[in-house]
């Protein structure tokens, strides 16, 4: 008896106390998902800072007339379509580390100059440019660690409650100050 007694009265407070708080973190969509932060690609640039590419989609196939934006920063400092076989050619890019977008889809490029750049730098990007939208695993909400202890003070104080009021002999006490 004790026992459910105890257990309601911890119930019925974490209902009353966190029950608000846990709607509110539970009532909206699953959050975009943030961009993957990844190693920028080292990519030679050849006479009169250019960068020749191609855009892919999942399927390894070419992507023909898709927008292809070039950033530097959040400045966009040049914009190019494709040609029919997925590629495209940009001209006066300068080194340093650019975005390369196609679509939603975006390649991070460390770009160098020919005389400086790194052993290995690649000579042509590649982007998947598909805007099919990839959703790996199950969306779990974070869990808010305001609302975890809203949760777990709301226990605590049903179990103090619980000690409280039945004690198990079937009499009621009327809750005292330490």
């Amino acid at each position: 008896m004790k026992i459910s007694r105890t257990i309601t009265h911890c119930a019925l407070c974490v209902a009353v106390v966190a029950a608000p708080a846990l709607a509110d973190e539970t009532r909206g969509t699953a959050p975009a998902a943030a961009p993957a932060v990844t190693r920028a690609k080292d990519v030679v640039l050849t006479s009169g800072g250019v960068l020749r590419g191609v855009a892919l989609n999942t399927a390894a196939s070419p992507i023909a007339n898709a927008d292809v934006r070039i950033q530097f920063g959040s400045h966009v400092v040049a914009r190019t379509k494709t040609s029919a076989d997925g590629s495209f050619v940009v001209s006066g890019l300068r080194g340093g580390i650019h975005t390369v977008r196609v679509g939603s889809q975006s390649s991070r490029c460390r770009l160098w100059t020919e005389n400086v750049a790194p052993r290995g730098a690649i000579k042509v990007v590649a982007v998947n440019g598909s805007t099919d939208n990839v959703v790996r695993g199950q969306y779990i909400p974070p869990v808010d660690m305001g609302t975890l202890a809203i949760g777990l003070g709301a226990l605590g104080i049903g179990l103090i409650i619980g000690k409280q009021i039945g004690d198990g002999d079937g009499r009621r006490r009327t809750p005292v100050s330490p």
